[in-house]
């Protein structure tokens, strides 16, 4: 991505830091004080895209060029490559909201395409059933763990209550923690009514 729009491609790479004890990736910003042919790299900022608001990803962070939200301009999508660390809260979307060809950035979301969707961490296991006897089925969901990014690692039962009606339904979180399951000594929480 050229970020300073000199004609060529700049750096944005990640770097280990440590945070609140845990291991991230933070992204850096190395403008090309060189050419397009001949690349002269220096560090121009520690954090990407600012200081106050680095993204911070565990798992080997990778920035991507691309229009996540088509108005012609290249954001920067942040997202972990290894998939042994947090499955939550790990895909960045970091905008260009310049108004010139100097582009200037700023975070949306830590959870590009993820916010409208359920997401209890790893290895769901999905059960219907009628939790409050109202005869409208709610959904109780078991994670194997989830991972979020301060490290507190945990297993637990969701509980989605159906607040619609049988012909459309609609549900809405009650509790991540469903009969007080969520634990960090046990992994593989999975459902089970009869």
């Amino acid at each position: 991505i050229d970020i300073d729009a000199d004609g060529d491609k700049d750096l944005l790479t990640n770097n280990l830091a440590v945070i609140t004890s845990l291991n991230y990736d933070i992204i850096k910003y190395y403008k090309n004080y060189g050419n397009a042919q001949v690349a002269n790299l220096i560090l121009s900022a520690d954090t990407f895209p600012n200081v106050n608001d680095p993204a911070a990803v565990r798992g080997f962070a990778a920035a991507f060029e691309f229009d996540a939200d088509n108005d012609s301009k290249s954001d920067i999508i942040i997202a972990p490559q290894l998939n042994s660390f947090h499955d939550i809260d790990n895909s960045w979307f970091i905008k260009d909201t310049s108004s010139t060809s100097l582009k200037s950035f700023e975070t949306v979301t830590n959870n590009f395409l993820c916010s409208g969707m359920i997401d209890v961490g790893t290895v769901a296991n999905v059960r219907f059933h009628d939790i409050d006897d109202d005869g409208l089925t709610d959904i109780i969901i078991g994670n194997f763990m989830r991972q979020p990014q301060n490290g507190n690692d945990s297993s637990s039962l969701y509980y989605f209550r159906n607040t619609g009606t049988l012909a459309v339904p609609a549900f809405d979180l009650i509790t991540d923690n469903f009969a007080n399951t969520i634990s960090p000594a046990y992994m593989g929480m999975s459902p089970t009514f009869g």
